[in-house]
């Protein structure tokens, strides 16, 4: 019990001797000089004219300090290139210095942050200089020397950024910071944020977590080439829930570097439809250069292809790598790409179109032709129509290489094997309107002595063409290889080899 009542006596004694040297110390520091700093501070920093609209207060508790509330900075009109609000800005007092009969402010804490930047509107945002720059008076210089932040925290932040017909939004802001200075010498730094982004009649969003350290001279914050030149960034990058129109990415976790204009992710890692990408991505903000190399297994293809082309192509655990290389100065960013790759399935499926059963039909009507003991050329009419090729095939392996040359793929190293045939061949497609076309040669694997002889009679394979879009290709025969085959296969079968017999039987009758 006694104990209790000296820690309490102890406890009111400090209590009251904080709170009688902050009323003493703030004597010093009127909330007129005080509001004049502040603005004068906020303007220098973002190049736009501020203005506090709300009350300026000392607080005791939680920590002392001083609480300034509704600060506009910039234009607050619809015309504006940028409004700012600050709901509430608080500056704390170091309190080992408080002890000691000073005032320090050594931390910053913003809430309730609202910042809306039209870029499309004019004049820019960096301005030559403030229009009223504050007089240094003595009392002014003293009050900036109590300065020496070392923390800035800031809640609560909405941000949106309008560019051309881009909307950027970022809610849910959170920012903090460590021994701070702005010598460019490296200080811790947290981020969180929702982001949320209309570009180009597509929407993309995603939570977004860094932590790490930064660093930039005070000279640079006012212009973006200047800040992107001279900032360094090293931390962990961490986007949760990425997703872009349809295609969604669970999470993106990449070591980061940022220095002289060029951000590094290595490694970046992708968890995305059951499956694991690994590799790295470099940008260069001033030449616009993008490139990737990524390393994906273990892909639920079927989701991973609906996806991206709004239907469900294949079935199966997808391999895939890519190596590219985009100039996104332009809009049309897809024409400056090029690069390479390997796709990969094991196992799987191929939906839309049954390939075992175009050869099987392909043989059936062959071997009736073939039976009318004449040579009539097959019509494309027999084989156009859905029946024919509609369906799934199952695959034993795919396997592509392939080229990416602006918006064209194209691969001459394609490889299919089902339990009936294997398929090798090239093929082209149009990333910009998905126009497929593919010529396959296919060879029979498995014990048909009926395909297998029409298949000889075709030179040792059928070949294939597949056209049209990739959500619904058609397969048709190479009728123009096919017919020319089937040519030589009738001429072979129903002149030389009559004209040889008879020369037999000559040959034979004269040796008697």
């Amino acid at each position: 019990m006694p104990f209790l009542k000296k820690f309490i006596v102890t406890f009111l004694a400090f209590i009251s001797f904080v709170a009688l040297s902050l009323w003493i110390l703030t004597k010093s520091v009127s909330p007129e000089l005080m509001k004049s700093f502040v603005n004068q501070k906020i303007t220098t920093l973002t190049t736009q004219p501020s203005e506090i609209k709300g009350a300026i207060n000392w607080q005791l508790f939680p920590h002392p300090g001083i609480k300034i509330e509704n600060i506009c900075i910039g234009n607050q009109t619809a015309q504006s290139p940028c409004a700012i609000k600050l709901g509430q800005l608080l500056f704390n007092l170091k309190i080992s210095a408080l002890l000691q009969g000073k005032i320090v402010f050594n931390e910053i804490k913003i809430d309730n942050v609202t910042a809306v930047i039209n870029l499309n509107k004019k004049p820019p945002l960096v301005v030559s200089a403030p229009t009223t720059p504050l007089t240094i008076t003595p009392p002014a210089k003293k009050l900036e020397e109590q300065f020496a932040i070392e923390r800035l925290l800031m809640t609560h932040g909405k941000l949106s950024i309008n560019m051309d017909n881009n909307v950027l939004h970022v809610t849910s802001l959170q920012l903090g910071a460590e021994s701070i200075n702005l010598q460019q010498d490296l200080f811790s730094f947290q981020l969180k944020a929702a982001i949320d982004y209309v570009f180009n009649q597509k929407h993309a969003s995603t939570q977004l977590q860094f932590k790490g350290e930064v660093g930039a001279p005070l000279r640079a914050l006012t212009e973006l080439d200047a800040l992107l030149k001279s900032i360094v960034l090293k931390g962990q990058l961490l986007l949760q829930n990425l997703q872009v129109d349809n295609f969604k990415i669970n999470k993106l976790s990449a070591n980061t570097i940022m220095k002289h204009g060029v951000i590094s992710l290595n490694p970046l890692t992708l968890n995305l439809y059951q499956g694991e990408a690994i590799g790295d991505l470099n940008y260069n903000f001033f030449s616009k250069l993008l490139k990737i190399n990524q390393t994906a297994t273990g892909i639920n293809s079927a989701r991973f292809t609906a996806a991206l082309f709004n239907q469900k192509l294949l079935q199966g655990k997808l391999d895939l790598s890519l190596h590219s290389q985009s100039n996104l100065s332009q809009d049309n960013w897809l024409n400056q790409t090029t690069g390479s790759g390997n796709i990969s399935l094991h196992q799987g499926t191929l939906e839309i179109i049954d390939l075992n059963k175009v050869v099987k039909k392909l043989s059936n009507a062959i071997s009736q032709n073939q039976e009318n003991q004449a040579a009539p050329p097959l019509e494309a009419e027999a084989f156009n129509y859905p029946t024919f090729f509609r369906g799934t095939t199952p695959l034993k392996l795919m396997s592509i290489q392939y080229q990416l040359d602006h918006t064209l793929l194209s691969s001459d190293a394609i490889v299919l094997q089902t339990a009936m045939l294997q398929l090798k061949g090239d093929g082209k497609l149009s990333l910009t309107d998905y126009r497929l076309t593919s010529h396959l040669m296919a060879t029979l694997t498995a014990e048909d002595d009926k395909i297998s002889n029409i298949q000889q009679s075709l030179g040792g394979s059928f070949p294939l063409i597949i056209q049209g879009n990739l959500n619904h290709p058609t397969v048709l025969p190479d009728l123009k290889k096919i017919n020319a085959n089937l040519a030589k296969f009738w001429i072979k079968t129903n002149l030389v080899k009559p004209v040889l017999k008879i020369k037999d039987q000559f040959v034979s009758f004269f040796n008697h």
